[in-house]
């Protein structure tokens, strides 16, 4: 008894029961509907039809009556369905079976020659478009000898017959299989602004042969998703507002393809390729399914299910004598439809170069699909990551990219790169310097089109002639039979011993002899072609000199992404979608597929190397005592802020280097070790000494309790001095990165300012009377001598009074030596008696008279001689001429002497100054208040 076939007649019965109540089955915890599910079994045959009878009828397990009919019209004469498809036992789950379709062969005419299904004649389905969104699920296995171009299914018709332009007119649209065993999905869509039919694509290698695959095709009414194992294939086309799906009007087909540039539909003339494997089911649902309720939510795979990741053990060389250089294989796919495997493939290397002494990084062309704009844009912006980190790079071009590569990748971009170093006349070409261990390597790039490697080719080989002395590695997209790259350049030169290609569907890796014998390491680097685009692989190609051994480690920064979003490790950020988180087995993605993609090679450097140069030791002296000055720094004696954490950095990465010297790190370079040096002694004297200002605060607290009432009787200039004062020791005080010397200096004008705030303005009332009453003296009435020295305190006084900064004492000074030297003037005596008695004398005999004489004419002649004087020398010579005595000893010279407390008036013969005896009165009593009054200031 087969208990399978008895459950799937009791299915059969339930399905009668469903369709019979218009009963629509609905996906669990959605709002999805199955609007059909054909599960190809013969227990969902329709009782009475079979292949052998060309009218088997499939029932719809969902109960919507959307059944299959089989389609004969291709079958050959005499023949029946059954000569071309029958179910087996054979599923996924191993409890089911499938269909198996097998067409008369799968190639020119025999491919379209077979059976197929078609949705029955007024089915439901017919004219249904889906315009809400959709998931279909498909589980097929792909036979060894495929039928290019079939198709599992689709709409039954011709796109052009239904007045549909653009991309594809000729074919029907549906889920297609290519002649290398990729899944396609295309369809035109019910939007009626989009013109072309938009195509999603599975890996360009195609899926794999004799395995069940579980595929999704979600629709959201803006774009199309295809899923194939539980992982969003790489190819999904991204244009917007893909809403629904196109009705040709004659339903649906499960098996085959139509292609014709017909204008009318007819089954012979339109149909195309019918598919070569097993379909086991199809579920057509409305709108969006949840994984969980998918078809299949678990892929229990087998250990033939080889996909490219991170599942073997890497043996990444780490250490510092080592060094690496990067290949990035042909990003056209995910440029053009996921930038975020690239982004990380990119990040990967910025963020380990260090880690892995990653000394250069290289692209092997074909950086897009369609050489757009857009394309470019997208792979400029990822591999930017090397702009901003310094990281040494170099891209060639391949037969994929257009003109717009210069416009991107030409010299331009290399210009701030550390090893870039020209380009040749086309702009393609291009070379760069690095160091990696005990050499110098260059790097040239040759281009992919002949043209442009002819217009290049002098410069070529004059890089490769004046560099003969560097080991090189040359890169191109790819040499074909037309190129002679490998004969030109590779072997030609024998310092170039690395040749690097991409493009191709396989890989490889080879040893090969230049014209001098010696051997050059070719490497073909693509892994477009495996499954989920190459699943985001990278190669590092390892040099250790020591071992003598150059290893390649492929990685794929892409899974480990995966990996770690599902470990919780790092944001999901709309990587993974729900699907790839539940449904694939990461455990099963290993990294080898190809023996090239983890292989090592012996290589002696050093004889390979002989004729080369080698670079000169490194020079660490300076860096050892720089970083030796620097240890003795106490940072607590200096102020936070980007000073002292540049320092700390600065420091830090000194010292990194220095331990790489001490290991002998393989990319270090004498101008790496010189700018570490460089670096932390800018950083050490940029250190800003934290500060004491506690007695600027203190200073600054008391200036600032001083208010302009206590400056009013301030002179101005100690005013204008203790404000300027002020303010700068307020700025200094809140400036965090003011230097102690700078405190200081603020301190001390500030205090000195403070300490000027007694000196207040003098009170020159007295002195202003003084001089208006003095000014105006006759200088002639008064001798030439007293005259002067008055005049002189006068212009003091005078300028006393000017000065708005004068303070008591000056005033004081001047009052006092304008009033003395007023006291002092001597006015001119009246000598007209002394002349007359002169003129008497004269005319005796000088023999009765001698001294009076003379003493009364030495009077006379003396400009500055007082009127006391004149008149003594006037009574004496008239005693001299009364008695005609010779020789006369009497002494009557009068002195006056006059100090401040005299009061004797000194103005005799000049009436006109009497008044100033008043004035001479109120001075003295001014020169009293001024000494009582300097005296209470300073008691």
């Amino acid at each position: 008894m087969n208990l399978k076939k008895i459950f799937n007649s009791a299915i059969v019965a339930l399905v009668t029961i469903a369709m019979s109540s218009n009963l629509i089955v609905l996906a669990k915890n959605n709002n999805a509907k199955v609007i059909s599910d054909w599960q190809f079994d013969s227990s969902y045959v329709q009782e009475g039809t079979s292949f052998e009878q060309n009218n088997l009828i499939l029932k719809d397990a969902s109960g919507n009556g959307n059944d299959l009919i089989v389609n004969t019209e291709r079958v050959e004469s005499g023949k029946s369905a059954s000569d071309y498809m029958e179910f087996v036992d054979d599923s996924i789950d191993g409890e089911s079976e499938s269909l198996l379709m097998s067409p008369k062969g799968t190639s020119g005419n025999d491919k379209k020659i077979g059976a197929f299904f078609q949705t029955v004649e007024n089915a439901p389905i017919t004219h249904e478009t889906f315009d809400e969104g959709y998931t279909f699920e498909f589980i097929i296995k792909l036979s060894d000898d495929i039928s290019g171009w079939s198709s599992i299914f689709g709409k039954r018709g011709i796109a052009k017959q239904n007045e549909l332009t653009g991309g594809e007119p000729e074919v029907n649209g549906g889920l297609n299989v290519s002649s290398s065993g990729e899944l396609q999905w295309n369809f035109y869509t019910n939007n009626p602004e989009i013109k072309n039919n938009p195509t999603t694509w599975s890996d360009a290698g195609g899926i794999q042969r004799n395995k069940f695959h579980h595929i999704v095709v979600k629709n959201d009414s803006n774009v199309t998703t295809m899923i194939v194992d539980g992982i969003v294939v790489l190819r999904c086309n991204t244009t917007q507002n893909q809403r629904g799906l196109a009705d040709l009007g004659l339903g649906w087909v499960v098996g085959t393809a139509y292609w014709s540039d017909g204008e009318t539909f007819d089954e012979k003339t339109c149909g195309d390729s019918i598919f070569k494997g097993q379909i086991q089911e199809i579920r057509l649902s409305s709108g969006l399914v949840a994984p969980d309720d998918y078809l299949v939510t678990e892929h229990i795979v087998d250990d033939a299910y080889n996909i490219v990741g991170n599942n073997n053990e890497t043996n990444f060389l780490e250490t510092k004598k080592n060094y690496n250089f990067a290949i990035i294989p042909d990003p056209q796919y995910t440029t053009q439809y996921k930038p975020a495997v690239l982004d990380a493939q990119n990040e990967w290397i910025a963020e380990n170069a260090n880690d892995y002494n990653i000394a250069m990084t290289l692209g092997v062309g074909d950086i897009t699909q369609d050489g757009t704009e857009a394309e470019f844009k997208r792979a400029s912006e990822s591999y930017s990551i090397f702009d901003k980190n310094n990281i040494s790079y170099l891209l060639t071009d391949g037969n994929h990219d257009s003109s717009i590569y210069l416009k991107y990748f030409g010299a331009q971009r290399y210009e701030n790169n550390p090893a870039y170093q020209g380009a040749g006349p086309s702009g393609y070409s291009k070379y760069a310097i690095t160091k990696g261990g005990s050499y110098n390597y260059l790097f040239l790039t040759i281009p992919y089109n002949s043209e442009q490697i002819d217009q290049d080719r002098e410069w070529i080989n004059n890089i490769l002639t004046t560099f003969d002395n560097l080991p090189t590695v040359i890169i191109t997209h790819f040499d074909d039979n037309n190129k002679n790259i490998t004969n030109d350049f590779v072997k030609k030169y024998d310092q170039v011993f690395m040749f690097i290609e991409g493009h191709v569907t396989y890989r490889d890796a080879k040893i090969i002899n230049n014209d001098y014998g010696h051997p050059v390491l070719n490497t073909i680097v693509n892994y477009q072609f495996e499954p989920y685009g190459g699943n985001g692989i990278i190669r590092l190609m390892q040099f250790d000199e020591l071992n003598k051994e150059i290893s390649f480690q492929s990685y794929s920064p892409w899974v480990q992404k995966k990996m770690d979003i599902l470990d919780n490790k790092i944001e999901n950020d709309g990587i993974l979608n729900d699907d790839e988180k539940k449904l694939f087995p990461f455990d099963k993605l290993n990294i080898t597929q190809d023996p090239s993609d983890n292989i090592t090679f012996e290589f002696d450097f050093t004889e390979r190397f002989k004729n080369l140069d080698k670079v000169e030791p490194i020079n660490r002296e300076n860096l050892d005592k720089e970083i030796s000055l620097s240890n003795n720094y106490d940072l607590s004696q200096y102020q936070d802020g980007n000073e002292k954490d540049n320092f700390i950095n600065a420091l830090s990465n000194a010292k990194n280097i220095q331990k790489d010297l001490d290991e002998q790190d393989s990319l270090l370079t004498q101008e790496i070790v010189d700018q570490a040096c460089k670096t932390l002694e800018e950083a050490r004297l940029s250190l800003i000494p934290i500060t004491n200002k506690t007695a600027l605060k203190i200073a600054i607290d008391l200036a600032n309790t001083v208010t302009d009432k206590d400056l009013e009787n301030v002179i101005p200039v100690v005013v204008d001095e203790f404000k300027a004062t002020r303010d700068e020791a307020n700025e200094v005080y809140n400036n965090a990165s003011a230097t102690q010397e700078e405190v200081n200096v603020a301190f001390d004008r500030l205090a000195s300012a403070m300490q000027k705030l007694e000196f207040f303005k003098g009170n020159k009332t007295a002195l202003k009377a003084f001089i208006d009453d003095v000014t105006g003296l006759d200088l002639t009435k008064y001798t030439e001598t007293t005259w002067a020295q008055f005049n002189d305190a006068l212009v003091v006084a005078n300028g006393v009074y000017e000065d708005v900064n004068a303070m008591q004492p000056e005033v004081n000074e001047a009052y006092t030596n304008l009033v003395t030297a007023f006291l002092n003037l001597r006015l001119v005596p009246d000598k007209s008696l002394l002349e007359d008695l002169i003129n008497q004398a004269n005319g005796l005999n000088v023999a009765n008279y001698t001294k009076a004489l003379d003493e009364a004419k030495v009077v006379y002649e003396n400009p500055n001689a007082t009127q006391e004087e004149v008149a003594s020398a006037k009574a004496t010579l008239e005693k001299a001429i009364d008695s005609l005595e010779a020789n006369t000893t009497v002494d009557n010279t009068v002195k006056t002497p006059l100090n401040n407390g005299d009061t004797t008036s000194v103005k005799t013969g000049d009436a006109t100054d009497f008044t100033c005896v008043t004035t001479l009165g109120a001075s003295v009593v001014a020169l009293a208040y001024l000494a009582v009054s300097k005296k209470r200031k300073e008691d």
